[in-house]
């Protein structure tokens, strides 16, 4: 993986709290990301039937 990052042993509260804060922003963005793919598949569902 590029940019392998190894964590230090020890880190700040702040530094927690921030890793906390980014890792929920992450969670929430694939989220949405899950629901805009699922609305997607149903568009390309909706549009790929015989319209017969």
């Amino acid at each position: 993986m590029p940019g392998t990052f190894v964590p230090a042993a020890t880190a700040t509260p702040r530094l927690v709290a921030e890793l906390v804060a980014e890792r929920e922003r992450i969670d929430r963005r694939i989220a949405e990301l899950t629901g805009t793919r699922e609305v997607l598949d149903e568009v390309i569902d909706a549009a790929s039937k015989d319209p017969a």
